[in-house]
């Protein structure tokens, strides 16, 4: 019986460090029976991407001795990558240089971490072929007080709340803090149905899939 080929996510391991990446990429298919590849730098992979511009996958990149300077380099090619399907994450990641603001604002979606086991670099892998994001609830709430702070100084213009209702503005703060419906619910004297409710009509409202997308939305537009 006939049918569409279905698309199969696909996990390109990226960097030079060889026989760390293969170990990886054994990981992934032994763990998760993902599919893998290895590819040497980012230029290999653009190199093919066009005919790969439609599958769904992932750009693992290896960020190992690597500092802030090489890294902002990097992130130049990083946006002729990403699209709604294919997404790029950072690991072995020196959790000193600081740069997962100015990697998220070109489309990085997650941050691996050279401490980090692998249990739960197979979970964050997972959780980004699923369309989410892989980074710490420290760095979401930095940075909504960031914007925050713009807001209060005057600094930038606010044009969130002239969309969201008291309610909607309410709940997607306590979002951007991390809490979970029922936490949401109870702090506000709701029903968790009634936050999801709220959280849908956001979500509607403001173009975004997914709670860490509000996140970075609420902390520049509230």
């Amino acid at each position: 019986m006939g049918g569409r080929k279905l698309s199969v996510p696909i996990v390109y391991v990226v960097g030079e460090n060889r026989l760390q990446n293969d170990l990886l990429a054994l990981f992934l298919v032994n763990e998760a029976g993902m599919r893998t590849e290895i590819v040497s730098s980012f230029e290999k992979l653009a190199l093919t991407f066009p005919q790969k511009k439609s599958q769904e996958g992932l750009a693992l990149y290896d960020c190992q001795g690597l500092g802030y300077e090489e890294l902002s380099q990097l992130l130049e090619g990083v946006q002729s990558l990403v699209s709604k399907s294919f997404h790029v994450a950072f690991f072995n990641v020196n959790d000193k240089i600081d740069i997962e603001k100015d990697s998220l604002h070109v489309g990085v979606r997650g941050f691996f971490y050279s401490r980090d086991p692998l249990e739960s670099l197979l979970k964050g892998v997972v959780s980004l072929l699923n369309g989410e994001y892989w980074v710490s609830r420290n760095l979401l709430v930095e940075i909504f007080l960031e914007g925050d702070m713009i807001h209060k100084n005057g600094k930038g213009a606010r044009k969130g709340r002239s969309i969201l209702t008291t309610r909607e503005i309410e709940i997607l703060e306590l979002v951007a803090f991390g809490e979970q419906n029922e936490v949401i619910a109870d702090q506000l004297c709701i029903s968790p149905h009634t936050v999801r409710t709220h959280l849908y009509n956001v979500f509607k409202k403001i173009n975004v899939p997914n709670r860490l997308q509000a996140s970075l939305w609420a902390a520049k537009n509230l």
